[in-house]
């Protein structure tokens, strides 16, 4: 799986197939390139409590991080070493492959 940041048109299309919507392909291009980060990042930046009042239901708790996968820098040292011993405990024989960076 390339992941959604990799290739989101994809997965837009994948979404909209669980929902049963029938598009052409370049509607989930539009899309795609309306989720894009930059944009809605600009959008954002351009009239921010316009963009807050129509996009998000907690307009006391909105925020934008970075828009990269693997920028979570929230856990101390300590805790990452102890997400990291969780984590391979309960997913021990998964088959599910999570990836935290694009590398």
């Amino acid at each position: 799986m390339s992941g959604m940041k990799a290739n989101l048109p994809e997965y837009v299309e994948k979404i909209a197939n669980f929902l049963g919507v029938q598009r052409k392909p370049e509607f989930f291009d539009e899309v795609a390139a309306k989720c894009d980060f930059k944009v809605q990042y600009k959008e954002r930046t351009t009239n921010v409590e316009e963009f807050i009042a129509k996009y998000s239901r907690d307009t006391t708790n909105f925020l934008y991080r970075k828009g990269q996968v693997g920028d979570w820098n929230w856990f101390t040292v300590e805790q990452n070493e102890y997400f990291d011993k969780v984590y391979k405990e309960h997913m021990k024989g998964s088959k599910l492959k999570i990836k935290f960076t694009l590398d």
